[in-house]
């Protein structure tokens, strides 16, 4: 039902934030300062982005002004998705189910209801002309985020995969990434290192333009390094922060949405540039165990996840095969001219 949602408020600022800001001569790395609050998390604000409400109350109240004169407040007060609805339905199920198990209670009341039914979606991705778009506005941008989104173009990595990828496993002479873990954030834990989803390890080929994107890139980081000397954090990952510290792999969903405002392309999210890849190959007749194999997949979540390719496919196969018999009707008469009747004693 509507309001059930236990989310906290949501906050969008007014031109007169950034009014404020402007005026008082204050940076974001001061207002950080001074009220704890990420540099990022108030660039957002100043963005137009939305944020958390406490965020919105801790800045409002630096500034000495109420909230809601910079920030327009918002409450999703929408129901739940019919999806949340039945993995939370799932979870209960299977805690009652053990519950009978044990003589706890004698009958799963879980098994009564009726949860919704949910539509698959077909993956977002991108066509041919709105890649090419996102590669001339790369163009024009840092050298570590052109050469991490190429490897997520061609790659089809998830972008944690992309964050945790380490130099000792891309190999730059041989052209191949080894890509065998990935970075993962929460709020209790960071920014942490895990295995790849479902462990599935793999090794991805990558092209030239994106070899030669990386060796530039490394030279540039070593530089950096040099730069920063004591300062600087040792790691083994390829991108980082600044002074070298792991990168918390939402920053590559926030960047992309910053990078598509900015150059008035559709929203590019990481994991669409992950299903153009995988809807590519099996459009371009990539036989599913090895498209599932690059992308970290089995054949059968593939299969299910590019169905929308696959129904395509066929219509272009029936279309080949149609014109077998077409072909030959565009060079005499309708067949059916010459069909002699079956007898009926036949």
């Amino acid at each position: 039902r509507e309001g059930v949602r236990l989310e906290d408020d949501k906050a969008v600022a007014k031109p007169e934030l950034k009014k404020e800001f402007d005026e008082r001569n204050i940076s974001r790395s001061e207002m950080h300062r001074r009220t704890g609050i990420s540099t990022s998390t108030i660039g957002c604000a100043l963005n137009g982005e939305t944020i958390l409400k406490k965020n919105a109350d801790k800045i409002a109240k630096e500034l000495g002004m109420p909230t809601e004169k910079l920030f327009t407040i918002t409450k999703n007060t929408a129901p739940l998705a019919p999806k949340t609805i039945r993995e939370y339905h799932v979870f209960i199920s299977t805690v009652l189910t053990q519950a009978v198990k044990e003589n706890i209670i004698s009958v799963n009341p879980a098994g009564n209801a009726d949860p919704p039914i949910v539509r698959s979606k077909d993956p977002i991705y991108y066509q041919q002309e709105e890649v090419d778009a996102i590669l001339d506005a790369l163009d024009k941008q840092p050298l570590k985020w052109r050469t991490l989104i190429y490897m997520l173009i061609e790659s089809g990595a998830r972008r944690g995969e992309a964050a945790g990828a380490k130099w000792k496993y891309i190999d730059l002479e041989k052209g191949t990434w080894y890509i065998a873990c990935a970075l993962n954030y929460t709020k209790k834990r960071g920014i942490y290192e895990s295995l790849p989803k479902n462990y599935k390890k793999r090794i991805v080929n990558l092209s030239p333009e994106t070899i030669a994107l990386l060796k530039l890139y490394k030279a540039e980081q070593e530089e950096r390094r040099r730069i920063y000397g004591s300062k600087w954090v040792d790691t083994e990952y390829v991108f980082t922060q600044n002074n070298g510290e792991m990168m918390n792999p939402n920053s590559i969903t926030q960047w992309l949405k910053k990078f598509s405002y900015e150059n008035g392309l559709p929203h590019v999210h990481p994991h669409a540039l992950r299903h153009t890849a995988g809807s590519e190959m099996i459009a371009r007749g990539v036989d599913a165990v090895t498209a599932a194999s690059i992308l970290g997949h089995s054949p059968a979540t593939l299969l299910k996840t590019y169905s929308h390719v696959l129904d395509e496919g066929r219509d272009k196969a029936d279309e080949v095969r149609f014109s077998v018999l077409r072909h030959r009707s565009e060079n005499k008469n309708d067949p059916s001219d010459n069909v002699t009747p079956t007898s009926t004693t036949e």
